[in-house]
């Protein structure tokens, strides 16, 4: 599991302007770049960035950590309420069956490589001129990567799943194969996550996209997720624009026009 220590490490340069933040209203810089929209079940989008909760969730690609068939994505949950909340059992979709079934989500081994990796390049970046430049999220996240190595055993391989898949399991309600899957605790999909009240957390999620032309430019996706009340929230969540400078699925972002990208791009 990730070092709590390096998770604490890696987000502290952001808490001393947590209360500023949170309370002047002023450019948030604790927000991701792109802010979700609350939705019905329908779909309908809500004129306000805050869930009934209390929620406003924004989300990001990290383009540094990346590559072209891999994608990097912070989701932060900010609390604007006056009490804690703990997101559980967390879904989400890109529009279509069809694109649910082709992005992938690596656990097991496949994702400790890629974890691997990160605190590789991390540690290489702060040697060089790179490291003035990194952002504070992609700074953030590789410090908390490079902790896990006090784990006392790697995760077992498991192949990847769809995103499919894994909806299928939350609707199933099968929580013992999700936790087999040996998620670090500051993934997505690692349940529940909790936001303090007046606060926040960042979650990162990596996704697999081996073929393109199924999916199209990924660049939006519909997030759900239960609260412990009981009651069930959606907002759409856009990360990324349609035509990217990452690495991750450069040839589709480039080429598609934005009136062209399918489903699980718009």
């Amino acid at each position: 599991m990730v070092s709590r220590i390096g998770v604490l490490r890696g987000w502290l340069a952001l808490s001393c302007t947590a209360y500023f933040a949170l309370t002047s209203g002023a450019c948030d810089p604790i927000q991701s770049t792109y802010v979700a929209t609350p939705i019905d079940t329908q779909g309908h989008a809500s004129d306000k960035e805050t869930t009934k909760a209390g929620l406003v969730l924004s989300g990001q690609e990290l383009p540094e950590l990346s590559s072209p068939t891999l994608g990097a994505i912070e989701v932060t949950f900010e609390n604007r309420s006056n009490r804690w909340l703990h997101v559980r059992d967390l879904a989400f979709s890109f529009g279509s069956d069809a694109v649910n079934q082709s992005i992938l989500v690596p656990s097991g081994t496949d994702l400790d490589a890629w974890m691997d990796t990160v605190a590789f390049y991390d540690r290489f970046r702060t040697h060089g001129t790179g490291m003035a430049t990194r952002s504070l999220s992609v700074a953030a996240l590789a410090s908390s990567l490079s902790g896990r190595s006090s784990r006392l055993a790697r995760a077992p391989y498991a192949a990847p799943l769809s995103v499919a898949e894994l909806s299928a399991l939350r609707i199933a309600n099968d929580n013992a194969a999700l936790e087999a899957l040996r998620l670090p605790a500051e993934h997505l999909l690692a349940s529940p996550i909790s936001v303090p009240p007046g606060l926040f957390a960042k979650r990162w999620i990596l996704f697999y996209t081996p073929d393109p032309r199924k999916t199209g430019c990924v660049r939006r996706m519909q997030l759900g997720y239960r609260l412990d009340e009981g009651q069930v929230e959606y907002v759409s969540l856009r990360f990324r624009e349609a035509q990217s400078f990452s690495p991750w699925q450069a040839d589709a972002c480039v080429s598609q026009p934005v009136s062209n990208i399918r489903a699980g791009g718009s």
